[in-house]
Formats: C-alpha cells, sequence, structure tokens
C-alpha cells in the first residue's frame, strides 16, 4: 500500500499567518462572485482549521489502531492473574503498536516494559493511518476496571512539528471492586450505561510547536478503527475555542481526511473533508450565511 508522506497547511499558516497553502495571494480557492465570502476564510481560522486538522489526525493515528487491542484485553487480559495478565497485555500492546499498527515497519520500534507500562521508541517510523514520519518515544500504561490505555509523550516528531500530549483511549468494562466511581458492568451486557458511555472513547491534550505553540483540548472524541482506516467524532478545542469532530476519516495512509467536517461555532464556520482533499488539499467551506465553497486549506499528500 503506497504511503504518503504530509505536509500540513499548519506549518505555513502559523508560521506565517497565510490563509491557505499553496496560493499567490495566500487567501486559498476564491469562490468567486457566486462563491461565498470574497476572499475565502480570515488567515486566523484558516490556521486554527489547520492546526485541528493536524492535531486530530496524530490523534486518530496513536490510538485508533489500538481499539481492537484494547478491547481484545478488556474482554479477555482483565480476567487473568498475575502473570499471564502481563504477558497477554504486553503481546496486545506490541501487536497494536506495531503489527495492525500504529506505525511500520514493525521493525522501527524498541519497547521497555515495566508491568503494564511501557515505553516504545520509534527510529525511522512512519504512521500508518496518516503516512506522517514519526521519531521519538510515546509511553503507553494499560488500566482494567475499566480498561484504558494512556499514551504520553514528549517532543514527539510527526514530520517535521513537535508534539507533547496525553491521550487516554477509554473502551469501558467491568469495574474493579476499589473503584466507587464505577458502576458494575458485565461485558456481555449491551444494555449497561457505564459501558456505552465509555466505549472507544478518547479524552486528552496535545501541544503542537511549529512557528507557535497551540493546545488542542480533546474532551471527548469517539474513534473507531476499521479495514480502511480510523474515524473520530467529538468534542475538542483549540486554544480554548469550542469545536466539533463529525465522521472524520483517514483512508490508511492518507495525511488527510476523505470525508466529514469539523466546526468552529464561534466563528460561524465548517469545513468539509471530500475524497479528493488528500490529493488536492481543498475542503468545502461554509461561512456564516454566505454559499459553500472550496478552499485550499492544507498542502496535498505526497
Amino acid at each position: 500500500m503506497a504511503r504518503r508522506l504530509a505536509s500540513c497547511c499548519l506549518v505555513l499558516a502559523l508560521a506565517m499567518g497565510l490563509a491557505a497553502c499553496g496560493d499567490d495571494d495566500a487567501t486559498g480557492t476564491d469562490a468567486g462572485p457566486s462563491g461565498g465570502a470574497a476572499g475565502g476564510l480570515p488567515p486566523a481560522t484558516a490556521a486554527t482549521l489547520g492546526t485541528a486538522g493536524f492535531g486530530l489526525g496524530i490523534a486518530a493515528a496513536l490510538t485508533g489502531p489500538l481499539v481492537p487491542q484494547a478491547e481484545s484485553l478488556r474482554d479477555g487480559g482483565g480476567r487473568l492473574d498475575g502473570a499471564a495478565r502481563e504477558t497477554r497485555t504486553r503481546t496486545d500492546v506490541e501487536a497494536g503498536v506495531s503489527g495492525m499498527s500504529v506505525v511500520m515497519p514493525s521493525t522501527c520500534v524498541a519497547y521497555a516494559w515495566a508491568g503494564l507500562s511501557v515505553t516504545a521508541t520509534f527510529t525511522g517510523c512512519t504512521l500508518e493511518t496518516t503516512g506522517e514520519s514519526v521519531s521519538g518515544s510515546v509511553g503507553i500504561a494499560v488500566t482494567y476496571f475499566p480498561t484504558t490505555f494512556t499514551v504520553t509523550f514528549t517532543s514527539l516528531t510527526v514530520g517535521t512539528t513537535s508534539v507533547d500530549g496525553m491521550l487516554a483511549l477509554n473502551v469501558g468494562g467491568e469495574c474493579g471492586g476499589a473503584d466507587l466511581g464505577c458502576m458494575g458492568c458485565p461485558d456481555t451486557d449491551p444494555m449497561c450505561a457505564a459501558m456505552r458511555m465509555n466505549q472507544q472513547t478518547l479524552t486528552g491534550a496535545l501541544t503542537i510547536r511549529s512557528g507557535s505553540t497551540t493546545v488542542l483540548g480533546i474532551t471527548g472524541l469517539a474513534v473507531s478503527n476499521d479495514a480502511t482506516g480510523v474515524t473520530v467524532s467529538g468534542m475538542f478545542t483549540v486554544d480554548g475555542l469550542a469545536a466539533t469532530a463529525t465522521d472524520l476519516h483517514w483512508n490508511m495512509g492518507d495525511c488527510l481526511p476523505v470525508r466529514g467536517t469539523v466546526a468552529l461555532p464561534s466563528m460561524s464556520t465548517t469545513i468539509t473533508f471530500l475524497p479528493t482533499t488528500p490529493s488536492d488539499g481543498i475542503v468545502q467551506v461554509q461561512l456564516g450565511a454566505f454559499p459553500p465553497f472550496p478552499q485550499m486549506l492544507f498542502a496535498a499528500c505526497t
């Protein structure tokens, strides 16, 4: 499968204040007299959306491929004791990181385990979901009852951008006896509210440094993984601005989503990713009451 190495509009937008990548006038694809807001999105709005797209891609790439292993451990690993649980946990986590998989090739990762926690060091790796190069280390801690994978990293380099962060992937499951805030919920009970609320829920924060520093807060994203790629939906913030992602899907190896929307209510702006967005960087923009118009907000995947 061909892999695409991303170059996000974020780098130029944040460093230079441009509204879009690849346009001579730095205003994106002009919608024309009947297309919408003259000149496209304001530069600040375009930069915020560039940050959002880049950060959500990192979150999807680092956690989406772990969902099958997290659910496998929820349904089986937590019922094991001692060494058996430790062995099962380590096997499943490594399968998610470099098997089916957060990064490729499988030989680019070195693991250092301590109990149910691991430091995975990436050297010459590529994020399988987005096709972007990645180097540095991530920590992954697994807890049970309910089952959570907590991924932490400092100065992780994605493409040419440095990122710090913490992402907690919660897939639910039965509660431990010592957890007074958790309602007991058998894995086989599909009607259990506690299970349903926690399924494939992602929370956390990313600090993205590229020219300037931007914080992406993930307050409640649903993340899923299938043979085609990773999908996220839910609430997040960009430097405190509330935002919503809806059915945002990355095809495996594409640096940009091929469908879904990102909305910034405070800016009255929604962008819709198209099947062609990875190849040309163009999204459909809804700005206030103006008619929708196309604008090139990202550099195309290469």
